[in-house]
């Protein structure tokens, strides 16, 4: 490279701009796939996009969730389980990424122990800031992905009844009363 000329995307001159790239790109599949979301046409060229990437900064998280996420919506469960194993084999300890990993794999066992490590973190928050709704709504989810359905629900409804327009607090309830759980990464039907 001559003096004055900037760097191509393959060579990157920091680590701020591996990241800036790969969210470029993590931000382009999205859009892309938003736009053409019905068309199985695009599947491909909006993977490849996650996986360059991915390949521009191995570090950026939010590339292999979206990956993940794409990829299950598509039906390419292999693919996410590829994205979210990568992020894994990085980081052992991610249990966003873990419980994503048991739900593709269908291991109830290990989805209800990641989400029970996860509500000991959220316990702690909501004593730590009881007022606050968004804490409060999350720790309902993770009580009832954790296998206790009766206090999330008994929780679900104090919050219904102490905040009623609360759109969150409206999804929370709608979300942990369908039949099938809590959606497609927690306890929802996936495959």
């Amino acid at each position: 490279m001559s003096i004055g000329c900037a760097p191509t995307p393959q060579q990157p001159r920091s680590p701020q701009l591996q990241s800036v790239n790969a969210a470029a790109l993590n931000d382009s599949a999205l859009v892309l796939s938003a736009k053409y979301a019905t068309d199985s046409l695009w599947t491909n060229r909006i993977l490849d996009l996650l996986d360059q990437a991915i390949a521009t900064d191995s570090t950026y998280r939010i590339a292999y969730w979206s990956k993940a996420s794409l990829a299950f919506g598509y039906g390419r469960y292999e693919d996410a389980l590829e994205a979210v194993d990568a992020w894994l084999f990085r980081h052992p300890h991610d249990d966003d990424f873990a419980l994503i990993r048991a739900e593709l794999t269908n291991n109830s066992a290990e989805r209800q122990e990641v989400a029970r490590r996860i509500l000991a973190r959220a316990d702690s928050l909501v004593r730590v800031r009881p007022e606050s709704v968004s804490i409060r709504v999350e720790w309902v989810y993770w009580l009832y992905a954790a296998g206790d359905s009766v206090t999330a629900l008994r929780e679900m409804a104090a919050l219904e009844a102490q905040h009623p327009d609360s759109t969150a607090v409206k999804l929370m309830a709608q979300v942990i009363r369908e039949p099938g759980g809590p959606g497609p990464f927690l306890g929802g039907n996936t495959h």
